[in-house]
């Protein structure tokens, strides 16, 4: 059952997050028709990624907060979400949320250590600093799709389903709503993530995200 108002902690390992290295492909920007014609791509490119997951994997420390909240949305005419005293206007955020009574609040990283790894590279070696960036990214959206995962069944244990996360940043959404995850969220103490004043996340592969949540 997840209560509201409540914190939830939530870790797991490097072996529960499976490589996609597909993932990483895009990531690079690299299209599934390279992909599928090799020629196209520097020789090395196929070893480097795999080389790079491998680095990456014993450094992996996922972690992540999230907690629930009652929800009142707004209208079409006035679209808005409130939730724990704070209103956010817009379309996106509304739209996601739409028919939803609660939502939840969450924040991951996968650690330190992976921004570590990847800064060593950055001016020795930007070909494979490159390759770690997208690695990284990857592992940080497994590691939140695992979690997301947890969550819904969770919820479905109790009767509620989940609407697809959403982040801040996209749509009409600003970055600047990542205070409210951190005023209602221990992120430094549970998790060591940390929001600059310029509103980047340290450590940099982290993710916060909402999730809606409505009775079946």
């Amino acid at each position: 059952m997840i209560q509201d108002f409540t914190v939830y902690e939530y870790h797991c390992g490097a072996a529960e997050l499976v490589p996609d290295i597909g993932e990483v492909y895009r990531y690079l920007g690299l299209s599934q028709s390279a992909r599928s014609r090799l020629e196209l791509l520097p020789p090395e490119t196929p070893a480097l990624i795999e080389d790079c997951i491998r680095e990456l994997q014993p450094l992996l420390g996922a972690r992540s907060v999230y907690a629930c909240f009652p929800l009142v949305t707004g209208s079409l005419q006035e679209p808005s979400v409130m939730f724990a005293g704070y209103r956010i206007s817009g379309t996106y955020l509304f739209r996601n949320l739409q028919g939803c009574t609660r939502v939840i609040l969450l924040a991951a990283t996968v650690g330190a250590r992976v921004d570590a790894c990847i800064r060593r590279y950055i001016k020795r070696d930007a070909a494979r600093a490159a390759v770690l960036q997208a690695a990284g990214a990857m592992f940080t959206e497994t590691f939140v799709d695992v979690l997301n995962q947890n969550i819904a069944r969770q919820a479905a244990a109790d009767g509620w389903q989940v609407n697809p996360r959403y982040s801040p940043g996209y749509g009409d959404v600003p970055l600047d709503t990542q205070r409210i995850f951190f005023s209602l969220l221990p992120c430094t103490s549970k998790i060591g993530l940390t929001l600059t004043d310029s509103l980047v996340m340290a450590p940099e592969k982290s993710v916060t995200a909402f999730i809606g949540m409505r009775r079946m």
